[in-house]
């Protein structure tokens, strides 16, 4: 032990420290405990081992308390009751004809007409600026459309 106040070492037996006469105040007695994990002296109220990290008994017993603690009840209902209507009732993006698009595309392929129709701008300039990508296009189109194959801007198929 050793006096708070010079730092000098102190005899067991010392009430006043004999190097600077201040009185001896002993610190209070900690119950300790060994860790099990790597066998330090450790106090009795600690959770995790401060040398190693294992956690101590009384770690154990506030995980085994946590364990075995009431679970939440936990109810998962999945009803869907969506009753959406958009594309059939006329709301929201109505859908493009497949009759439409087929005779734009018979008559006027050429132009890119069907492809504006639809919503697909971008190949529409296409198609008008290289005649319907030399006719091949638009006679891939044609048929496209005759399968039902072809879909509009929004990837839904003609109505």
């Amino acid at each position: 032990m050793y006096c708070r106040n010079c730092g000098k070492e102190l005899p067991p037996d010392a009430n006043v420290c004999p190097g600077c006469g201040t009185k001896v105040v002993p610190e209070p007695q900690r119950e300790t405990i060994f860790c099990s994990h790597c066998g330090q002296k450790i106090s009795k109220e600690a959770i995790v081992c401060p040398y190693c990290g294992a956690g101590t008994e009384k770690y154990r017993a506030q995980q085994t308390q946590q364990a075995n603690a009431a679970q939440p009840t936990i109810n998962v209902i999945n009803t869907n009751t969506n009753t959406n209507t958009n594309g059939a009732a006329g709301f929201g993006f109505p859908f493009k004809k497949k009759w439409t698009a087929f005779f734009l595309c018979l008559f006027l392929g050429g132009l890119g007409i069907h492809r504006f129709y639809v919503g697909k701008t971008g190949t529409g300039i296409l198609y008008l600026l290289t005649a319907g990508i030399f006719g091949i296009g638009a006679v891939i189109d044609l048929i496209v459309i005759l399968c039902g194959g072809f879909r509009d801007k929004w990837g839904r198929p003609l109505a």
